[in-house]
């Protein structure tokens, strides 16, 4: 399964590039940071809550939330 949200996160912006992008629990650990990327692969972490930071080349910067079963 991968998570392709990110993609949607900048629609308005869709020129924009994503340089970096955080995955966090929601206690703040840092599970991954990828660069230059709109795909995240969730496929292997456990069933839980976690965050996406994710900031474009412009230093813009949206977070989501997401819920893995």
């Amino acid at each position: 399964m991968r998570f392709l949200f990110l993609l949607y996160m900048f629609e308005k912006n869709i020129n924009e590039k994503i340089k970096k992008v955080t995955l966090l629990t929601v206690n703040g650990e840092v599970v991954t940071e990828l660069y230059e990327t709109h795909e995240v692969d969730v496929a292997n972490l456990p069933a839980g809550h976690y965050l996406i930071n994710a900031t474009d080349s412009k230093n813009k910067t949206r977070v989501c939330r997401f819920v893995k079963e």
